[in-house]
């Protein structure tokens, strides 16, 4: 009888181990479906930065995507998991490279810098706070893409 009850305590205990395992999961994926951003200039460009953020954050490297886009503009600004920043500026020009082929009509901007991630949620806060006019989104993106530049 002792040596029956031991048996079904160790397969509870494997049960439990097994069955806490997978609740990780399902965390890590509610916590990277929260860090998916987007900001358009107009509704109808929407599908266009949807289209970029569903594109790079299927690339392993990637753990954040924060993209404007303008009429002729995309403006992407992403953060690499920390490991694989050993191989940031070839994974840069890898995302660069897949959303220049997927938008040819549209200018690309990639910036890996969490200053310019950073730089774009506010952004990002300030056209969903008010309706931002296209000139002032510009501006802001030419502010943007001078940083950008300049931290290079």
């Amino acid at each position: 009888m002792k040596h029956g009850r031991t048996i079904i305590t160790q397969i509870l205990l494997v049960l439990i181990i097994v069955g806490s395992g997978c609740n990780g999961a399902a965390i890590d994926n509610e916590k990277n479906e929260q860090n998916i951003r987007k900001v358009t200039s107009e509704s109808k460009n929407m599908s266009v930065s949807n289209q970029v953020i569903q594109l790079l954050m299927k690339q392993k490297e990637v753990s954040d995507v924060k993209v404007i886009n303008s009429d002729k503009e995309l403006f992407i600004a992403a953060q690499i998991k920390q490991m694989d920043r050993f191989r940031i500026k070839e994974i840069e020009k890898k995302l660069k490279k897949l959303a220049e082929d997927h938008f040819p009509n549209h200018h690309v901007t990639l910036s890996t810098d969490k200053k310019i991630l950073l730089e774009l949620s506010e952004l990002e806060k300030q056209v969903n706070k008010t309706n931002i006019s296209k000139k002032k989104l510009k501006k802001e993106l030419n502010r943007i893409k001078s940083l950008s530049e300049e931290l290079t």
